[in-house]
């Protein structure tokens, strides 16, 4: 019920965004008008760049996939990673990328543990990287985003969203690094998830190089997202200061990962408007083409999850079956008697 009731939030949050910026027939003809103009080259180019982020992706995974001794072939690891993508892409509501990328590996028999520390360690790895890029970024491009009161007030609040999270990321790791995740006491907010966080920060450290590896997939994957949108914006007839572009770009990034709408959808649209408005004096119409464009680009790739996915369907459906039976151990039970360890 409270799945569905977030779901009917975002949605209404995503709807009425875009009604809101879509609301001026000034800005609904220009529209028309922009992507009449639009460049084919730099739409192609954005294209290919979104592939590139995607493999990067799968790479990266691939990286957790091996530091939690899961054996898959580089290509499974690829079409399985794409599958994952055309479920966060097209079926909102429905069952998540990461949660059908681990129930695949329970399908192939790996423990259910591993299964979705896979994918958690893959998160967290890419947010941690977005923390510190995103305040190399911000803090680069301080001066022009403070020379505006829109800016400033986006930026300061996405500032402190980083701040706070990067407290919390340094307060596991220092717990994991000493030990202390199985003190903290009972009525400490957030008791569970800061100490799945410790054990996941545990294994981080535990196994440096491959973090290292990890987290250049990740700078390599965020590099790529911004591109898709620089190219999207040439294609619209915008020719913005590079380096500014990318700034800018960190900030967007840290509100539509909130879960305040569906898939970022409308709050990107309306950050677009705002800061290439404000910042670059670019018409409204324009900034709402490279957000769409952008995105949908990076979003066509799932696509190829979806041409992939019937030959991972029988995997699928048994991981399905398999997740509420199997303990987070690297046995199965042998018999419906075995008891189960606890989660």
């Amino acid at each position: 019920m409270k799945k569905k009731l977030l779901l009917l939030f975002q949605t209404a949050v995503s709807i009425g965004l875009l009604i809101w910026v879509f609301s001026h027939p000034d800005v609904r003809q220009q529209t028309d008008d922009v992507l009449r103009n639009a460049k084919p080259f730099w739409l192609f180019t954005a294209w290919l760049i979104a592939a590139t982020e995607s493999l990067f992706g799968a790479l990266r995974w691939r990286v957790f996939l091996q530091m939690l001794n899961i054996h898959l072939s580089f290509w499974e690891t690829i079409r399985i990673h794409f599958i994952g993508i055309f479920f966060n892409a097209f079926l909102v509501g429905s069952i998540g990328g990461d949660a059908v990328k681990s129930l695949i590996l329970i399908g192939r028999g790996e423990t259910k543990t591993s299964s979705l520390l896979s994918t958690l360690l893959d998160r967290l790895c890419g947010l941690a990287v977005l923390l510190i890029l995103g305040c190399s970024f911000i803090l680069i491009n301080w001066s022009l985003f403070t020379s505006s009161p829109i800016s400033s007030s986006l930026v300061h609040i996405a500032l402190l969203s980083l701040l706070l999270t990067v407290l919390f990321v340094f307060l596991t790791f220092w717990l994991a690094s000493h030990g202390h995740s199985g003190k903290i006491p009972r009525w400490f907010p957030a008791r569970s998830i800061l100490q799945n966080a410790c054990s996941q920060f545990t294994l981080f450290l535990s196994q440096w190089k491959k973090t290292l590896l990890a987290a250049a997939y990740s700078a390599l994957m965020l590099f790529c997202y911004f591109n898709v949108f620089y190219c999207a914006s040439r294609a619209f007839g915008l020719n913005l200061n590079y380096p500014q572009f990318l700034g800018i770009m960190p900030v967007i990034d840290i509100y539509t990962v909130m879960p305040i709408s569906v898939g970022g959808i409308g709050v990107r649209e309306k950050l677009f408007v705002s800061l290439l408005g404000d910042l670059f004096q670019t018409p409204q119409a324009a900034a709402v083409c490279v957000s769409l464009a952008g995105y949908l680009i990076a979003l066509s790739w799932g696509l190829v999850g979806l041409a992939s996915l019937p030959f991972f369907h029988n995997l699928l459906a048994k991981g399905k079956a398999l997740e509420n039976s199997l303990p987070n151990s690297d046995t199965p039970p042998t018999s419906p008697n075995s008891s189960p360890l606890v989660n």
